[in-house]
């Protein structure tokens, strides 16, 4: 079992719809539902938007071991949008900006 530090994101308590994990989680179930469908330009848009709301989130909440546990989550995210991005759109967007 987890300790209370190591408790990931999905067995704490949320406030429902509205909340930035919820439409977070969301927008990354619809960027790895896309990258199964081999749509990568979709999934990095996704995967985009699903770092954006918990790097945004994150900044309010006051939840510290909440905060610890999205802060790990966004990174996996972000390393797994930049292998996307170089494994399937690197050589279609030479000069664009990823995350711009």
């Amino acid at each position: 079992p987890r300790s209370v530090t190591e408790q990931s994101v999905s067995t704490m308590s949320l406030g429902g719809k509205d909340d930035y994990i919820y439409r977070a989680a969301n927008q990354i179930c619809k960027a790895q539902n896309s990258e199964a469908n081999s749509d990568y330009e979709v999934a990095f848009a996704y995967y985009k938007s699903g770092v954006g709301i918990l790097l945004h989130g994150v900044q309010g909440d006051t939840n510290k071991f909440r905060r610890d546990a999205v802060r790990r989550k966004t990174a996996k995210y972000l390393m797994k949008a930049e292998d996307l991005f170089n494994r399937h759109l690197a050589h279609e967007n030479v000069g664009e900006m990823r995350w711009g």
